[in-house]
């Protein structure tokens, strides 16, 4: 008999009896010799078939090959609402207060205070995509002239997506990080 083998039964399939024992009142004779041997895996692999309810042998002992999990796909932020359904989704606590006005005159629409997890920035939301793009093109590459406005705010980041444009005073890393994943790179102070 093979190492790692078990006797299973007869070559007819009847129950395996020791040699010479006695069962009942009669006594029986086996030839050991003509006993089946099974390789002790596929009993293994039987009894786990069973139980799962499969009754296909396994072919391979590898782990079952899995996809990764799907990506969520950022969402295309083009103006002040799809900007907070944006970080929304991301997991951050938005706050907006549509009724404060920033700096209209500067920016030429109204203004909007954004929070979001303890950051506050301002949001402005112009009616086509060719108006946001006009200002951002009037900003100064360091930030610091709007036009012919001087605006000394220090620690100014400039984003624009669609008609959006968003000014945010601060250096919190993650709130960059944040702002560039939806907006994309700020556009002024730029290198």
């Amino acid at each position: 008999m093979a190492p790692g083998s078990i006797l299973i039964g007869t070559p007819n399939g009847s129950p395996v009896i020791p040699p010479r024992v006695t069962h009942g009142s009669a006594r029986h004779d086996v030839d050991v010799r003509r006993l089946k041997t099974v390789d002790v895996g596929l009993i293994v692999a039987a009894m786990l078939a069973a139980c799962t309810g499969d009754s296909s042998t396994p072919t391979s002992t590898s782990p079952p090959v899995t996809s990764p999990p799907p990506t969520i796909q950022p969402l295309a932020v083009t103006d002040l609402d799809s900007f907070v359904k944006g970080l929304e989704l991301a997991g951050h606590e938005v706050e907006i207060d549509r009724h404060e006005d920033w700096a209209n005159d500067i920016f030429g629409v109204r203004g909007y205070s954004v929070s979001f997890d303890g950051t506050r920035l301002m949001a402005f939301d112009y009616p086509s995509k060719s108006a946001a793009t006009r200002l951002q093109e009037s900003v100064s590459k360091d930030g610091y002239y709007i036009g012919s406005t001087v605006i000394d705010w220090g620690g100014q980041h400039l984003y624009r997506a669609g008609s959006l444009i968003v000014v945010y005073l601060g250096e919190r890393a993650g709130s960059i990080r944040t702002l560039e994943d939806l907006l994309g790179s700020q556009f002024a102070p730029r290198s």
